[in-house]
């Protein structure tokens, strides 16, 4: 297996690990896992596109320059967050001051959900679905098989191998491949938005 074609399987961990070595499609997988959702919770945050935005792809652009200076830690999206909420009450304060809890409570009238929200949310999970079935019917069988016997049913690798009498690494080979063709199908719909072209 290619190790330039796998990082969609690798974990945060492993991607950050990666990241503080100086690789720089371990940010561009890292950015595409979690951009929409910082720049959602950036905006019902600030309610400032362009603010949010900026802060999202700012964050991004500050860990590449301090990757050599990254530390370890035990959740990537947990530290995303921190960082990105630390910047935007910044931002929103137009100052470098550390921000205290009751600048956050200050601000935290901005953060308010509304029923579109919901409708949104919902619509695009449907429409994910849809894609994601169809791209599913397109590959060939034995891919289709072992996927749905490893993300459906749970199943380890030797599961698979015992179920439809391959070899172990074949039974990776066919996930490998099955997911490889899900990500090529799905790039245009879903990794990449033109949000994310900045990078």
């Amino acid at each position: 297996m290619d190790n330039g074609d796998c990082y969609y399987e690798m974990s945060d961990s492993e991607i950050w690990q990666t990241l503080k070595e100086g690789d720089r499609q371990s940010l561009k997988v890292l950015f595409e896992r979690y951009y929409d959702d910082l720049f959602g919770y950036a905006y019902k945050v600030s309610g400032d596109t362009y603010l949010s935005k900026d802060c999202v792809q700012e964050l991004f652009y500050r860990i590449w320059d301090r990757k050599d200076h990254l530390s370890d830690v035990t959740s990537v999206k947990a530290y995303l967050w921190v960082s990105l909420r630390r910047d935007i009450f910044k931002a929103i304060n137009n100052d470098n001051k550390e921000i205290n809890r009751d600048d956050f409570i200050s601000y935290s009238r901005l953060l308010a959900f509304t029923p579109e929200d919901f409708m949104i949310h919902e619509e695009k999970q449907r429409e994910q679905k849809k894609a994601l079935v169809k791209a599913l019917n397109k590959l060939p069988e034995r891919h289709k098989e072992a996927i749905y016997l490893k993300y459906f049913n749970g199943m380890g690798y030797s599961e698979i191998e015992k179920i439809m009498s391959v070899s172990y690494q074949t039974a990776r080979n066919y996930v490998y491949h099955g997911v490889k063709a899900l990500k090529k199908e799905f790039e245009d719909k879903i990794f990449t938005s033109p949000k994310k072209a900045a990078m």
